[in-house]
């Protein structure tokens, strides 16, 4: 509603509940979402843009406000702050893994 109101993008980050009837550790039923609804000039991979930079925002805010708590949890790969992602820019496509 918000894009056809002429708003280029909309983030909306609350809960999610999800109504299954799963009592085990493997389900979960709830979570809070993060959802992106924008508009698109050209190509879908304007969206893979901008999620891959929002994506390395969160992550390098992260690193710098916890990044005791970061070394901490993950000892082996705590050491260095996320400086790409996989996506290749050249062919704006997701590089092989």
């Amino acid at each position: 509603m918000c894009i056809a109101g002429d708003m280029g993008r909309v983030y909306e980050i609350g809960p999610v509940f999800r109504a299954e009837n799963s009592n085990t550790h493997r389900h979960l039923t709830e979570y809070t979402g993060l959802d992106l609804e924008m508009e698109i000039d050209n190509h879908y991979h304007e969206v893979m843009n901008t999620l891959d930079q929002m994506f390395l925002h969160i992550f390098r805010a992260l690193y710098q406000d916890f990044r005791d708590e970061v070394v901490y949890f993950y000892p082996t790969r705590g050491a260095s702050a996320v400086t790409e992602t996989p996506l290749d820019r050249d062919s704006q496509t997701a590089a092989p893994s």
